[in-house]
């Protein structure tokens, strides 16, 4: 079966939220191939990674977010949320990060 490539004007976009799983401090390929298809010039982008592993959070966020940055986009929020976390420990920090984008919009 033929894969089709998604295919999205994103001319009138404002916003865009890009959310992956972690692999071995990777996002999936089909995001990164879609960031890297694309030109977000004067549209603001959040990036929102899940993984198991606590220690690289920082750079896993900060990897997406360069490619991004290096097609133009402006980041106003960057998270990882680790799935073994403690279910209310991971409920609060997305109540706070949705909370701080909803301030910067």
């Amino acid at each position: 079966c033929a894969r089709k490539d998604l295919q999205i004007n994103l001319q009138d976009a404002k916003i865009i939220g890009f959310a992956s799983p972690v692999y071995v401090g990777l996002i999936r390929p089909p995001l990164e191939n879609f960031i890297q298809r694309n030109e977000f010039s004067g549209i603001e982008c959040f990036v929102v990674l899940t993984g198991s592993n606590k220690e690289g959070i920082e750079a896993d966020t900060a990897k997406a977010a360069k490619l991004i940055e290096e097609k133009g986009g402006k980041i106003i929020g960057r998270e990882k949320f680790i799935t073994s976390d403690k279910e209310d420990e991971l409920q609060e920090k997305i109540k706070l990060f949705s909370k701080e984008l909803i301030e910067k919009l």
